[in-house]
């Protein structure tokens, strides 16, 4: 499994830093999904971002598919700002997926 938080939101940090915070529970915690499992469902309450891993991931508006979410891709970052809004998409996994969740609380330790 690719353990890389290789996205804009973690630019600059050390290789040492992001060991740190993947194996560290109270920052993230990696989360294995099998195909077609739902990671998040519409209207479910917003508290925590999440990374993609390893595999893909599919966004789902009103029965509408919107796009696909790949290695290094955020989702849920609406906890960042608001952490009480309602989730506004649903999110299915493609393949098998693993993705670094973390929780909005970690977020303002950091």
């Amino acid at each position: 499994m690719a353990s890389t938080l290789n996205t804009p939101l973690f630019n600059g940090i050390t290789a040492d830093e992001e060991h740190l915070l993947l194996t560290n529970p109270k920052w993230f915690r990696v989360r294995q999904f099998d195909s077609k499992e739902t990671l998040v469902e519409k209207g479910q309450l917003a508290t925590s971002l999440f990374v993609i891993l390893q595999g893909e991931a599919l966004v789902v508006i009103d029965a509408k598919t919107k796009f696909t979410l790949v290695v290094g891709d955020v989702f849920g970052e609406v906890s960042f700002s608001q952490p009480d809004k309602l989730r506004t998409a649903s999110v299915f996994a493609l393949n098998d997926l693993h993705v670094a969740e973390m929780q909005f609380r970690a977020i303002t330790e950091l």
